[in-house]
């Protein structure tokens, strides 16, 4: 299967671990050159919170990651990211609703009651309202009651 061969339809998540720290810094790069996201708070993440790979089939190298970190009564995503090249193929839909089934499964045993999302932008996932305007940085929080 290439990249191009790459749907929503036929792509698997698996349960990150710290084996995919490195990887993963690279992927987040890669898709937000500027991020400066750190090989500790990947490691957090990943040991505190769950973090979800999609992985290209050929390179078995992460191409597409979701995240949920259960806290202060929400379950946050982050990270959510697809390589650009393959972005508008559903791939970053069918994690989110993965991440939302996920979420609503463990909310009542983790008091959670919505799940939040921050984004940079004006767009955002059909079901997820804004809380608040933009931050300086054009960061806003979206949230979606479970």
């Amino acid at each position: 299967m290439t990249n191009s061969s790459i749907t929503a339809q036929n792509i698997r998540l698996r349960r990150a671990d710290t084996n995919d720290i490195s990887a993963l810094n690279q992927l987040i790069h890669a898709c937000h050159p500027s991020s400066t996201e750190h090989l500790d708070t990947l490691h957090q993440l990943i040991t505190s919170g769950y973090v979800f790979c999609v992985d290209d089939p050929a390179t078995k190298e992460p191409m597409a990651c979701v995240g949920v970190v259960f806290c202060d009564g929400n379950a946050h995503i982050y990270p959510w990211v697809v390589l650009p090249h393959l972005q508008g193929k559903g791939i970053g839909r069918t994690m989110l609703s993965a991440i939302r089934t996920f979420a609503t499964r463990h909310a009542k045993s983790r008091g959670i009651h919505a799940l939040t999302l921050s984004l940079t932008g004006s767009t955002h996932p059909s079901g997820f309202l804004p809380c608040h305007a933009p931050d300086e940085q054009g960061l806003m929080l979206f949230k979606s009651p479970l």
